[in-house]
């Protein structure tokens, strides 16, 4: 199994602004003391995200913060496939239907300097199975609501 990881920049900036100079510090991300890793972190606690026709979702179950990081555990899974799970002797093992769900495991990290504009995310992928859509969706919908 194949594993890798995808490196992203984080940036927080007030809404239909672009200027450079209106990038947020990460440790006040309001004007009023608010940490983007606070917010990160209370959002990450239960996140679910799941596409629009339901067949791909996530979830974390695990969210801890340090000062300058949020480290969660995602599950990955997908659903919608048929097919047979085989052993090592190639006996078949498992009938996946179309209602089974398979999932695999995923971490991220965020490192997120209070005092800096630019922060860092970490993505873990596990056999191709990115989370970082998903995770980006979820996080966007919690901050507009």
């Amino acid at each position: 199994m194949a594993h890798r990881a995808a490196i992203y920049t984080v940036r927080v900036r007030p809404k239909r602004r672009k200027e450079e100079e209106d990038y947020r510090l990460l440790g006040d991300i309001n004007d009023q003391g608010l940490s983007l890793a606070e917010v990160v972190a209370q959002i990450g606690n239960g996140l679910m995200e799941q596409t629009e026709e339901g067949s791909t979702r996530i979830r974390c179950y695990r969210c801890t913060r340090g000062r300058n990081e949020v480290f969660m555990m995602l599950t990955h899974g997908q659903s919608g496939v048929v097919a047979d799970i085989f052993d090592e002797n190639y006996r078949r093992a498992f009938h996946q239907e179309l209602e089974h769900t398979h999932e695999v495991k995923c971490g991220v990290l965020f490192v997120l300097p209070p005092e800096q504009r630019l922060g860092w995310l970490a993505v873990h992928i596990n056999a191709g199975r990115g989370v970082k859509g998903l995770l980006e969706k979820g996080l966007v919908k919690a901050f507009r609501a």
